[in-house]
């Protein structure tokens, strides 16, 4: 006698198969892809992108830091100096926050 499952009943067979929202996110959109697979590797996706999310944003910092080394090295302000340079030391605070961050 043969047996012949559902594709429901199928998922239900396997009880860590679920179908979730993927969110990716860039700077002017977001896209939500559903994603069918067991929970460990939807889990698993979201921190993988949560994580590449981070290292980008903590690669614009980096940019961002030398374009105001530059900035700094070349400016003849004393005032525009100093206001550079405070930008400069918020950068860094940040590059340091979300590189702990990364680390975690």
């Amino acid at each position: 006698m043969k047996y012949c499952k559902t594709t429901e009943q199928a998922y239900q067979a396997l009880p860590n198969i679920v179908t979730e929202q993927i969110v990716i996110e860039t700077k002017t959109s977001a896209r939500m892809i559903p994603v069918t697979a067991d929970k460990d590797s939807i889990d698993e996706i979201n921190r993988a992108l949560e994580i590449a999310k981070k290292e980008h944003d903590l690669l614009e910092l980096y940019q961002l830091k030398d374009e105001l080394k530059e900035h700094y090295a070349v400016n003849d302000s004393v005032l525009k100096g100093q206001e550079i340079l405070d930008r400069l030391r918020q950068v860094c605070e940040e590059i340091n926050i979300k590189e702990e961050e990364l680390e975690v």
